[in-house]
């Protein structure tokens, strides 16, 4: 997807050290010049030292395909091995394989072989890269084979390639003869910035990219340029997430922005920095800890609540004792009589008018007594409801709960506290920074980092009490 959307026929910025894409600056066209000159001239041992990632490889698998048609060529990379293993690895890739005795036998077979080729016309080119890892005995062994030669020329060519442990390794007094017969040394330097323009350039155009328009511009070049150290395997690596990335955005020309995230992204400081939260945030299930939280927050909540209630009705019940014992002690004395106690076996049976003996029934007179203990209990009732609705005593506020949030792409500090607690506070950062105590800096977050902040009741919907009025109330 990102070679149709660039129109390039491959890879641009692979991590295979491929001849085709060698770029030449001036410390690499001179380090090549000095091995091919130092192998025609029959020198024996020549070296070549640089930092890693500045394309020793490359420059070496070029040298070896040049020398293809006049030289018999071989390639070692792996170098922790012992000077027998060295010296059997060397004749298999020179086709004499089926040898598992002593060095001596090893080394007449390879000096014949040697003779041959000599004889044929053509050298014999040995390449060994990350020499540095070499142990002081196959160093010795490699010495060891520079005697193959006749009168006027060396039978076999050593090449010494590896990173600065190895002009280190050779300084040493035990390698002294070794590095006397290393003859010429090539060494490679960073490219600086208009070379890293001009290498990223070469690279685009051997993968078909069409350069009549740039794909970088050029602050993002610079970028590069000074990201990179002008080591070429940085800058593949810079270059290879910026073309995906901005494929992802659908971005023709790849602007600064997106190289600055891709430096974020490659920033192993950024890794270690969301370390610690991550670890945090993944001791216990994230489903049950927030179901935990909830509970724990429900439960703290409802405390004070059920603590109201029992009051309130607690007092509600009081005023209806008291005015039940109102009632009774007045209905005693209502008209000047006293009220017959009902017998128990009627007590469920409905209420009989009073009758005289004509049969002519006494108007009874209705008493206010009742409705006022209703109306009483009712007021008790109503304000019950009140304090419930408008909070009539503070309470201690509950224990917050905890949860994980994921700071997505140019969101801010202040930014995700206005989405996620509906406002920005010193309260609110200051709460936050406790539960993240990596958090140093709050206007300092990136993309991808989780953030541990309060549980806010924000927007969230509350059950909504209505009360009525007292003049609603009297309404029939």
């Amino acid at each position: 997807m990102v070679l149709e959307f660039y129109n390039l026929r491959e890879q641009p910025f692979g991590v295979t050290p491929d001849p085709k894409y060698l770029y030449l600056s001036p410390t690499h066209r001179e380090a090549l010049a000095s091995l091919e000159y130092g192998i025609s001239s029959g020198r024996g041992f020549l070296g070549l030292i640089a930092p890693p990632g500045m394309g020793k490889t490359t420059i070496l698998f070029h040298l070896l395909q040049r020398l293809s048609q006049t030289a018999r060529t071989v390639f070692i990379f792996q170098t922790h091995t012992t000077p027998r293993d060295f010296l059997r690895n060397l004749l298999s890739d020179l086709g004499l394989s089926g040898f598992e005795t002593d060095l001596v036998t090893m080394q007449a077979e390879l000096n014949k072989l040697l003779l041959e080729e000599a004889k044929a016309g053509k050298r014999v080119v040995v390449v060994v890269d990350e020499a540095q890892n070499l142990e002081d005995p196959v160093l010795e062994q490699l010495r060891m084979l520079s005697n193959f030669e006749t009168t006027n020329e060396k039978l076999i060519q050593i090449v010494l390639a590896g990173q600065t442990q190895l002009a280190d390794k050779l300084d040493l007094p035990n390698l002294a003869q070794l590095r006397q017969r290393i003859s010429m040394m090539g060494r490679l330097a960073p490219f600086d910035r208009e070379e890293t323009e001009r290498y990223i350039c070469h690279r685009l155009a051997v993968a078909g990219f069409d350069n009549g328009f740039p794909l970088f511009t050029r602050q993002a070049l610079r970028l590069i340029a000074e990201t990179s150290g002008g080591i070429p395997r940085n800058i593949n690596n810079l270059c290879f997430n910026a073309l995906a990335l901005g494929c992802a955005n659908r971005q023709r020309m790849i602007p600064t922005e997106t190289i600055q995230e891709v430096c974020q992204d490659l920033d192993l400081g950024t890794v270690r920095q969301l370390a610690p939260p991550v670890l945090a945030v993944h001791a216990r299930p994230t489903a049950s800890r927030d179901v935990e939280a909830k509970v724990t927050s429900s439960a703290n909540r409802a405390f004070p609540q059920w603590r109201l209630r029992l009051g309130l009705a607690a007092s509600v019940l009081a005023i209806a004792v008291a005015s039940f014992a109102v009632l009774e002690r007045n209905k005693g004395t209502f008209q000047g009589e006293s009220t017959p106690v009902p017998h128990a076996a009627s007590i469920n049976e409905p209420p009989m008018s009073a009758e005289t003996p004509n049969n002519t029934a006494i108007p009874q007179k209705p008493s206010n007594l009742t409705a006022e203990a209703g109306n009483t209990i009712g007021l008790a009732a109503e304000s019950l409801t009140s304090a419930e609705s408008v909070g009539a005593s503070p309470q201690p506020e509950a224990p917050r709960a905890i949860r994980t949030v994921l700071v997505g792409r140019h969101q801010t500090l202040t930014k995700i506290m206005i989405h996620e607690l509906g406002e920005y506070t010193p309260e609110n950062v200051k709460a936050i920074q406790e539960l993240n105590p990596w958090l140093k800096n709050p206007n300092h977050i990136r993309a991808g980092q989780e953030i541990r902040i309060p549980e806010s009741d924000f927007n969230q919907e509350e059950p909504v009490r209505t009360t009525k009025s007292s003049a609603e109330a009297e309404k029939p």
